[in-house]
């Protein structure tokens, strides 16, 4: 039997908030990719990519992740001060690191994993607006990026950080329970951290489509999702997917002994939901 905590109504995918988003701080040019922020392309950038055969590497996956099978998720990046690096192609994920290429900060150089270092020229860039250019000479091509105007004091703030997102990375072999454990305790960290992005910084929309979950946000209440209905990419997680349920019958089980909390009913969803999933991650 599935679990449903609390206020269960409709569903919906993009959530919005009744808040009105502030404008985002100013801050000097130079500083702006260094400060906890995320950057995401513009929709109407993507008429300025190539045919797959004549792509980059980078500009493949900003492709994908605007024209991947499973829809229009977008393509976006999260700079940290730390140095770290996330990536998101649609619902592709990766890690990687970022510094200037030189003192001038007029270029950057992005390192990931079994991919080659791309180094990327900055034509602009201030507070909210950031543009890269992909490419050399006559190939140059310049997108353009936008910020929500979210920043954090610490990495570990942001919902995307890599300390937040260990969730996503798939082991190599099968996980003990104490290890299935703790990477679903990190993944109800990072909704809770979505959602108070949100309410911190007055977000007129939340929106849950680059992280996938077994968890199920409703319009003022928090459920399980039921087993038939996990997606690819939840599962693709897990080693396996017995491990995926496996992760699925804890929470279900946590839910079941949760100690039930007294909400606001004049509060926003959003605050309430997160109040619901802080309380799971607490007794988790």
């Amino acid at each position: 039997m599935q679990k449903i905590c609390l206020f269960a109504v409709a569903c919906i995918f993009f959530f919005s908030c009744k808040n009105e988003k502030t404008a985002p701080e100013k801050s000097l040019p130079a500083t702006a990719l260094s400060i906890e922020k995320t950057w995401s392309m513009f929709v109407g950038d993507t008429k300025n990519l190539p045919p797959k055969n004549e792509c980059s590497p980078l500009q493949a996956r900003m492709t994908e992740g605007w024209y991947g099978v499973k829809g229009r998720i977008g393509f976006s990046w999260s700079f940290f001060g730390d140095g770290t690096l996330t990536e998101f192609s649609g619902q592709n994920y990766r890690q990687g690191q970022w510094k200037y290429a030189d003192e001038t900060k007029k270029s950057i150089v992005l390192t990931f994993p079994n991919i080659k270092d791309e180094v990327l020229s900055i034509p602009h860039l201030d507070s909210d607006s950031l543009a890269i250019g992909v490419g050399a000479d006559k190939k140059l091509k310049v997108y353009g990026f936008k910020t929500d105007g979210a920043t954090y004091e610490k990495s570990e703030q942001n919902p995307y950080h890599p300390s937040n997102n260990l969730w996503r990375t798939k082991p190599a072999t099968a996980e003990t329970d104490a290890q299935i454990h703790a990477r679903m305790k990190n993944h109800l960290h990072h909704l809770c951290l979505i959602l108070e992005a949100a309410l911190s910084h007055n977000l007129k929309v939340v929106s849950f489509r680059a992280s996938p979950s077994n968890v199920h946000q409703y319009n003022g209440g928090v459920g399980l999702e039921p087993d038939a209905n996990l997606s690819e990419a939840w599962l693709d997680c897990f080693f396996n997917k017995s491990d995926a349920l496996k992760a699925s019958r804890m929470l279900e089980d946590s839910m079941t002994k949760n100690k039930s909390i007294k909400l606001n009913a004049e509060d926003v969803w959003v605050k309430k939901n997160l109040a619901v999933l802080r309380n799971l991650w607490e007794q988790f």
